[in-house]
């Protein structure tokens, strides 16, 4: 029998200022297995990992992550366990690219883009464009994240209004498809 799991790789604690039980709640009310804390590198996001980790539900795994200030925008950055946070450098301000992905091959993280399309100030897409992504993608093993909660709410947005028909057509692709 097929199991399918569901994993959300991008959220925030401190950020949204969510109490913790409330947060694990919620991912199970959705059917989550597992979450990734990603809270941004300027939010304490060691605090927030260490809330969670007190109250993660039985059969749920909790990846210790942040949205990372990258040279070109955010970049979300997963490690293995909580000795992730020791690397102080990471969670700095406008981080050279290759000092994160330095990191990254050393320690066995991974990372992926953030909303590569999201504002021009945080986005890779605006800030190097969609070929340089792709190389990084070939050359670097860096994902891309291709759907999150801000995107799901534009989406929302043009189905409601009847907005524009190519984005949602995209859209529809990606989830029948489940391209990520």
């Amino acid at each position: 029998m097929e199991h399918i799991y569901t994993f959300d790789l991008h959220s925030h604690l401190n950020e949204k200022n969510v109490n913790p039980a409330d947060y694990f709640e919620r991912a199970q009310k959705v059917g989550l297995n597992a979450i990734a804390i990603t809270e941004h590198a300027d939010k304490d996001p060691r605090s927030a990992y260490e809330k969670l980790a007190e109250f993660v539900p039985k059969g749920m795994v909790l990846i210790p992550g942040s949205e990372l200030n990258s040279e070109h925008g955010h970049l979300l950055c997963y490690g293995k366990d909580k000795s992730f946070y020791d690397h102080e450098e990471l969670f700095a301000d406008n981080v050279p690219l290759e000092t994160i992905l330095g990191i990254v091959e050393k320690n066995g993280y991974l990372a992926s883009i953030a909303h590569p399309w999201g504002f021009n100030h945080d986005s890779y897409g605006f800030n190097i464009g969609f070929e340089r992504i792709e190389k990084l993608v070939l050359t670097k093993r860096i994902g891309v994240e291709t759907y999150n909660g801000m995107i799901g709410n534009l989406s929302n947005f043009i189905f409601d209004t009847n907005w524009v028909v190519k984005p949602v057509n995209f859209l529809d692709f990606l989830e029948k498809n489940r391209v990520t």
